[in-house]
């Protein structure tokens, strides 16, 4: 009888490796405009990006001003952060680089967001309108700003003067002059307390656009801002070359 062996040949599947296809990243900058202050959170654009595999990941490497914009991690979706550095007058355009990235790839989108300047109202509801009897001051060229006799008490907490050079400040609570911010707890806007709802306040030294010459016989407003009082103002002389003298007449309680 014939045996009959059976022999199992190992069958070897030879497997081609397909090499995996590289991961690619599209982003796109993104530039808009939006009104000056707008809502803490407030939902601005989402960022430009695509890939052709897994999860993208968005990530703010830079900003100016810093803390100004948030972005959503995996969607990309960026708003406002710090509602208070939308502001027209001080920071125009605000920018950010945002890192948009999977795994060991990444690409950035530069963010570009302009403000359009718009009429800000002022709330006068709380605050007060002087409207007393005019009342004029004159610091006398040369005259020396230490002295009570030429600082404008106007209340406790604002007292005008100048130095034989520079501009106008607060005595009381500055020593010297300080360009864009003197006076202290003041704010300035050229027009009347009659059309103060239209106003737009600023610094002294930015309202008269650096040139207090220019100021001269105009119609302004004074915010005391602590004092939240508002006072009719106009600068009837400014003296320079060193002399330091001024003059103006305003309103009183």
């Amino acid at each position: 009888m014939k045996k009959v062996q059976y022999y199992l040949i190992p069958l070897t599947l030879l497997l081609a490796c397909e090499r995996d296809e590289p991961i690619t990243i599209n982003v796109e900058d993104l530039i808009i405009s939006i009104d000056e202050n707008p809502l803490p959170g407030q939902i601005l654009e989402t960022v430009p990006g695509t890939t052709n595999s897994g999860q993208l990941f968005f990530t703010i490497t830079s900003e100016n001003p810093i803390g100004a914009f948030e972005v959503e991690a995996t969607s990309g979706l960026l708003s406002v952060r710090d509602e208070t550095l939308f502001d027209f007058e001080t920071n125009p355009t605000l920018t950010a680089e945002v890192s948009v990235s999977q795994g060991t790839e990444s690409e950035i989108a530069n963010i570009t967001v302009n403000l359009n300047d718009i009429d800000e109202q002022i709330d006068t509801s709380e605050g007060t309108i002087w409207t007393g009897s005019a009342v004029t001051f004159t610091k006398a060229d040369k005259a020396d700003h230490l002295l009570e006799q030429n600082q404008d008490k106007i209340t406790d907490k604002v007292w005008l003067t100048r130095a034989l050079t520079n501009g106008i400040f607060n005595i009381k609570s500055e020593g010297v002059y300080e360009m864009n911010a003197s006076p202290f707890d003041t704010e300035w806007a050229f027009g009347t307390t009659s059309a103060i709802v239209s106003l737009n306040f600023k610094s002294w030294q930015e309202a008269v656009n650096n040139s207090p010459p220019n100021m001269i016989n105009l119609d302004m407003v004074l915010h005391l801002v602590t004092d939240d009082i508002y006072v009719d103002i106009k600068f009837l002389s400014w003296s320079c070359c060193g002399d330091g003298g001024f003059s103006y007449v305003r309103s009183s309680e």
